[in-house]
């Protein structure tokens, strides 16, 4: 059932939409290569009756699963919590721009610059900027 894994997610990264994720492309990092290689000599090891180097070789691709794994995880984390930072920051800046635009004094906005202390450089009503 390993194998057959593995072969599903390789033939699953040929279609663009699942290879464009963040947890397949940095996820993945060398941790599935690793694995490929170990099991690849486990094969060899098992093959010619190397009972002992075969059994170290199958506690090394346990390791280099579970790293893969990990990195995944951390991957998905790190991904999300930009998504919600992107979406925090999305949000206070629509409130602000909300705010603006509700504002009793849109008039006075109308003379003042980017602060309130300044005048306007687009004064629409060309009067002159007072205390």
């Amino acid at each position: 059932p390993i194998l057959v894994c593995e072969a599903l997610f390789t033939t699953c990264q040929f279609t663009p939409w699942f290879r464009g994720r963040p947890i397949i492309q940095e996820g993945t990092s060398v941790f599935f290569f690793y694995t490929c290689v170990v099991q690849t000599a486990w094969t060899l090891f098992f093959a010619f009756r190397f009972f002992v180097i075969s059994f170290v070789t199958v506690v090394l691709s346990l390791v280099s699963l579970i790293a893969l794994i990990t990195s995944q995880n951390l991957t998905q984390q790190q991904y999300q919590s930009r998504q919600q930072r992107t979406a925090t920051t999305t949000t206070v800046a629509t409130t602000v721009r909300d705010d603006d635009d509700n504002d009793v004094d849109d008039y006075d906005d109308d003379r003042r610059g980017c602060c309130g202390c300044c005048p306007s450089p687009t004064n629409r009503n060309n009067e002159s900027w007072r205390y």
